[in-house]
């Protein structure tokens, strides 16, 4: 047996092999930061003609999304083998080819692909823990010949404790603010609709063509005084003809915040020859 072999089997016994229940805590806070960054990052990008009008997203659409969570779960082990969960629960991947320095950018993602290819290979690790090594090594560890163990130089609990409240509430702290103004886009939506329906000129087209396509909003939030505009048509779905709704409304604020409706044009769309 090579020396550097029989320096890992002497070493790893002096290590204690993470249990079944910290992994699965430290995968279960991986797999909610993965979400809340994927959630985040798509209300930020989101498209102004978000979905307004409720209606069934196609793939193509809901791609970015898995992209990026199936993306965080490979990358989440990338530094230095430690992932927000393990860190946060003293965990640290090793290669046990040098079980007592930090994984690198290499291994942490391979041992990564497996899992976020096919999440329920980790019931690997249950089986390899009774019947195979004892070291839990589930697919993705055994492509990487790594290890999961209680790490020798993990933060002190109620530094962990302090990091994970710090990342939580800063997510909190931003769905707030996206949810402000996604409120507020929605109210406004709303409100146009509804003037839409009752408005003379519009009222009997809604009647024969009672969706509103392509919505588009471009709303002013940064003062009370500023206007914002809606513009979306009304007639066939999925044809460019109908007629073109452009509505100008003011934020007022109040102890009851609304949208008011100052001004409504409609022209025809003219179809080309």
């Amino acid at each position: 047996m090579p020396q550097s072999a029989k320096g890992t089997e002497q070493e790893l016994p002096k290590l204690q092999v993470a249990s079944p229940g910290k992994r699965l805590f430290a995968l279960i806070f991986d797999f909610i930061i993965a979400l809340l960054i994927s959630n985040t990052l798509e209300q930020i990008f989101r498209e102004e003609h978000w979905d307004l009008v409720r209606r069934e997203q196609t793939w193509i659409e809901l791609l970015p999304f898995y992209a990026g969570l199936f993306g965080m779960l490979v990358l989440r082990d990338a530094v230095r083998g430690v992932s927000p969960g393990k860190l946060l629960l003293g965990l640290s991947a090793r290669s046990r080819d040098a079980i007592l320095t930090p994984l690198d950018t290499g291994r942490g993602l391979l041992r990564g692909v497996p899992f976020a290819v096919f999440p329920l290979e980790g019931m690997i690790m249950l089986w390899d823990l009774q019947r195979g090594s004892g070291l839990g090594q589930r697919l993705g560890d055994r492509w990487a010949n790594t290890v999961v163990i209680e790490n020798p130089q993990a933060l002190r609990p109620m530094l962990r404790i302090l990091l994970a409240n710090t990342v939580l509430f800063g997510f909190f702290g931003a769905a707030l603010l996206l949810q402000d103004f996604t409120l507020r886009k929605t109210a406004a939506y709303q409100t146009t609709a509804q003037h839409l329906h009752t408005h003379p000129d519009t009222e009997a087209l809604l009647a024969h063509y009672p969706e509103l396509n392509e919505p588009e909003l471009s709303l002013d939030l940064r003062s009370a005084s500023g206007l914002s505009e809606v513009r979306l048509r009304i007639g066939p779905p999925n044809e460019d003809s109908g007629h073109t709704a452009t509505l100008k409304l003011q934020f007022l604020e109040g102890p009851t915040p609304r949208w008011e409706v100052v001004e409504t044009r409609l022209e025809a769309i003219r179809e080309e020859d």
